[in-house]
Formats: structure tokens, C-alpha cells, sequence
């Protein structure tokens, strides 16, 4: 008799538990407002709104979004490169790729690029068709636009591009498995 009152009690704390946990997250849901941890007992936490690392492609300029996550005006956005974060874009030499990190590379000039007051081939973000923003190591910017999160490496678009084929000056930039970022939204 006894075995079969706790065996309820068990079953009535689960219950409860997955209650409790389905109202948190229906509220985070409903209202756009994401619980960041819930803690149960000592130094236990349920971390929620944590997203994987996306790795970011240096060979688009800016026209495809990381996400389909929709950012709001005026959101507070924060972008973190994975500590190992490195990409190349080739300059107009003819020296072999140098893998930068996201702050770029200081060496080359930044007339024509997508950003001209960030370095070449630094992190550059933008939400929608907002004004762009120099990203580098850890950076977070007030969206001026809603729509999507856009992210690139800073190089010459195809508008300023000097080469004969517009698209090459993104086309020779190589990525790696280690530029990814961590993205979190503030809505």
C-alpha cells in the first residue's frame, strides 16, 4: 500500500513539473519575452534561449540572413565570434590568403567596401536593410530596421568591385568551420 502512495506522489511531482515547465515556455512563446534560466535547487538551472553557433559565410555579401528569426526595431543584438574565429579574404595582391580574425585585416584600404569605417574582411552585421555595423570581436548594436539578421565579411560588393567578373571580390574569400557566432536577440 505504501509503495503504491509514493509511486502517485512520483507521478503527481512529474505531472506538475511538466506543467510547470509547459507554462514557462508557452509564456515565453506568447509574449516574445525568453525566460533565460530557471534554477531548481542548488546551482541547477535550466538555461532556455541559448542558441547553437552559426557558422557565417564570407562569400555572400549580405544577401542571404543567418536566421530566419525576424528581429524588431530598435532590439538590442549581440554577436559573439567562437573564440577560434577565422576567415580569409584575399586583397588586390597577389600574396597568398591570410586567415584574420573577426577584426579583419588593417593592411588594405576600405575605400569601396561594404563598410568603409571597419577594416577589410572584419565582421560586419546588419538587421534588414539597416546600416551596417562593425561587428569585430564581440559586439552588440541597436537594430534600426526589423527584419532579419544579416552577416558578412567586409569586402568590396559588387557595385565598387574593380574586377571584371562584379561577383569575384566575394567569390575568393574562404571560410572556415571556426567563424561561427553565438546571436542573441534582445526583442
Amino acid at each position: 500500500m505504501e509503495l503504491v502512495l509514493v509511486m502517485k506522489v512520483a507521478l503527481n511531482v512529474g505531472i506538475v513539473t511538466v506543467v510547470i515547465l509547459g507554462a514557462i515556455a508557452l509564456y515565453a512563446v506568447f509574449t516574445g519575452n525568453p525566460i533565460q534560466e530557471i534554477g531548481f535547487g542548488k546551482d541547477q538551472k535550466i538555461k532556455f534561449g541559448e542558441k547553437k553557433p552559426t557558422i557565417v559565410n564570407p562569400k555572400m555579401p549580405g544577401n542571404e540572413p543567418i536566421s530566419e528569426e525576424f528581429i524588431k526595431e530598435g532590439a538590442s543584438v549581440q554577436v559573439v565570434p567562437a573564440r577560434d574565429f577565422e576567415w580569409a579574404c584575399k586583397g588586390q595582391t597577389t600574396e597568398q590568403y591570410n586567415l584574420v580574425g573577426p577584426g579583419g585585416d588593417n593592411r588594405y584600404s576600405s575605400e569601396g567596401l561594404m563598410l568603409p569605417s571597419a577594416p577589410f574582411c572584419s565582421l560586419i552585421g546588419r538587421v534588414g536593410e539597416g546600416q551596417w555595423h562593425n561587428l569585430g570581436a564581440n559586439s552588440t548594436f541597436t537594430s534600426d530596421r526589423s527584419g532579419k539578421l544579416y552577416l558578412t565579411a567586409n569586402d568590396r560588393p559588387p557595385e565598387t568591385c574593380e574586377l571584371d567578373n562584379k561577383s569575384e571580390c566575394y567569390s575568393d574569400n574562404i571560410g572556415t568551420d571556426s567563424a561561427s557566432v553565438t546571436v542573441k536577440v534582445n526583442n
